[in-house]
């Protein structure tokens, strides 16, 4: 029976989606969650170094939080149970993964994970399904059941931590496509939010059409339509909603 482990998740929800399948596994592993599950939007270059570049980044878009993490992994370093990495094909997941075999590098043996590819690219509709939906924190407990089965050791702990190394230096949007990162800048997505209200359309409605085909974090998505009200590309009306977005917005 593999030992008691630890098990790391990028964020709230994805660790609370391992946390549900630990108990339903009826193991005493233990869940260690660090607090930057969108490693892929933003610069990346200090965020192994306090990230209090990363952390100005995001309160320009009106989120407060502590990114300095340095603390958690000197913990995670100092303990000498097998460490499990968890990550599917979604960018946020695989960014955090490359992270954790980089801050573990020196203790390759440690290692291990849990790596879930695409299984689909069509909704039973036929329609195209973005890959996504097969990440670690998408797919649930239940799904994750049959994955625990090919939990294995790494042995490649080196190149993935170069890897990590040369993505750290991008400093916008971080797009994965298949096995690979392509950059792209803040504005890559703006013209998904003109075509998702070409009439008038509840502000949470178009970042939810948004959100369906890019996986990116809502804070993000509500401050690029922000900027595309003060550019004139959209307009507004009603109060804010809970985004702090007006009510309704439209492509002028």
């Amino acid at each position: 029976m593999f030992p008691q482990a630890i098990h790391l998740a990028p964020g709230e929800h994805h660790a609370g989606v391992l946390r549900a399948l630990v108990e339903t596994l009826g193991r005493d592993d233990e869940i260690v969650m660090l607090h930057d599950d969108g490693l892929h939007v933003g610069p990346l270059d200090d965020v192994d170094d306090g990230a209090a570049r990363r952390m100005a980044w995001w309160r320009k878009l009106g989120c407060e939080c502590d990114l300095d993490d340095r603390a958690t992994w000197d913990r995670v370093r100092a303990d000498g149970r097998p460490v499990v990495v968890w990550h599917g094909p979604f960018p946020s997941e695989r960014l955090f993964a490359l992270r954790a075999f980089w801050q573990l590098r020196e203790q390759p043996q440690r290692l291990h994970e849990v790596y879930r590819p695409t299984r689909t690219t069509r909704w039973g509709n036929g329609g195209p399904r973005p890959s996504f939906y097969d990440g670690v924190g998408i797919a649930g407990p239940k799904v994750l059941l049959d994955d625990w089965k090919t939990m294995h050791p790494i042995s490649d702990v080196e190149a993935r931590a170069r890897r990590w190394e040369a993505l750290r230096q991008h400093r916008g949007i971080l797009e994965l496509e298949g096995d690979d990162f392509i950059e792209r800048p803040e504005d890559a997505y703006d013209d998904r939010f003109l075509a998702a209200c070409r009439d008038w359309t509840s502000s949470h409605r178009v970042v939810g059409r948004v959100l369906s085909e890019t996986p990116m974090p809502t804070a993000f998505l509500a401050w690029r339509i922000e900027r595309l009200i003060e550019d004139g590309r959209l307009e507004s009306r009603g109060a804010p909603n809970p985004l702090d977005l007006p009510e309704e917005i439209r492509a002028r």
